[in-house]
């Protein structure tokens, strides 16, 4: 099962800001440890995307969505990595953003 996440290039970097936290953290859990191992596949998708845009001068238009396409497992992840460190972003936009994928995923993974 595929789910396709549109997002603008706002909403990428702070998904990327987040991954790059759980990245970095050192995860006690199973669950957390699981997170992090499919956050280290899903991260050069993130990338590839704020890249793409950035080539192509994007960046400042907020209609431009860029297409990216995960696996069941890898919202799952992307969600569960949302819930849990959301608490430490500082941006109201980008909080807005978060909880906008959040909410999206959590429609389609139920």
């Amino acid at each position: 099962m595929r789910i396709i996440l549109k997002i603008n290039y706002d909403a990428n970097v702070a998904i990327i800001k987040l991954m790059c936290q759980m990245i970095e953290a050192q995860p006690m859990t199973k669950e957390a440890k699981l997170v992090q191992s499919i956050i280290f596949e899903t991260l050069p998708k993130f990338q590839k995307a704020k890249n793409t845009a950035i080539e192509n001068q994007t960046v400042f238009i907020d209609s431009k969505k860029n297409t990216i396409t995960l696996k069941y497992h890898q919202a799952y992840a992307l969600e569960q990595l949302i819930i849990n460190l959301i608490f430490t972003v500082n941006c109201f936009l980008a909080k807005k953003h978060l909880n906008d994928i959040k909410d999206f995923l959590n429609q389609k993974l139920a």
